[in-house]
């Protein structure tokens, strides 16, 4: 049987105010869904984040944010993008402080569900992922991206089934998908099915591929 890895899991944090439907990246998507007032200076502001962002200036885009976070302490996207860049760096107390006042201000919304439940994953607090997480994923049940982190959830807390379905979701919604399809591999390893485990892990190679 293949171990489980119980280390919290790693992933490139995007500016979340740029979605791409090709990469597995809740928080990133997430940050889209919801209309959000606008200005040609936030705009502006939020162009120089992912800029910053692309050159791997996390500390630069933090700041751009906090100065934007000064003029509108009440943007949920911007709570929950200076959020996840946090958590990115391991700050997680300042992580979740803003996201707190996120869901103080937006509880429902998917984008503080999905930041939320990411927190957890990265601080190995996989129950405490589960809830957030399955809520976005009854809001947006066809973002891949939340699918595969509750499926992420559910494996590091041994729940096997909801695991595999969640992880199973997530490749039918996007085929290229590797973590997911190696989730699969995973979850069918650990319930004893080898040959079908064999098989995932193979799609998992050749998606993972250049």
């Amino acid at each position: 049987m293949t171990a489980r890895d119980d280390r919290p899991v790693e992933r490139e944090v995007a500016p979340p105010v740029v979605a791409n439907a090709d990469r597995t990246d809740a928080a990133e998507h997430a940050a889209s869904l919801a209309p959000r007032p606008d200005t040609p200076a936030r705009r502006t502001a939020l162009e120089d984040v992912r800029l910053r962002l692309e050159r791997r200036d996390v500390s630069g885009a933090l700041a751009r944010l906090d100065r934007l976070l000064a003029e509108l302490p009440d943007d949920v996207e911007l709570l929950c993008a200076r959020g996840t860049l946090h958590a990115q760096q391991s700050r997680f107390d300042r992580a979740a402080a803003d996201l707190r006042r996120a869901a103080r201000l937006a509880e429902h919304d998917p984008r503080v569900l999905v930041a939320t439940g990411l927190l957890a994953c990265r601080r190995a607090r996989w129950r405490d992922a589960i809830d957030p997480l399955r809520e976005a994923a009854a809001l947006e049940p066809a973002d891949a991206a939340v699918q595969y982190y509750l499926g992420e959830a559910y494996n590091h807390v041994d729940d096997l089934v909801p695991a595999l379905t969640a992880y199973e979701r997530a490749v039918e919604l996007e085929p290229s998908n590797w973590r997911a399809l190696k989730g699969v591999g995973v979850v069918l390893d650990r319930l004893g099915r080898r040959d079908e485990a064999t098989e995932a892990y193979r799609r998992a190679r050749e998606a993972r591929a250049p």
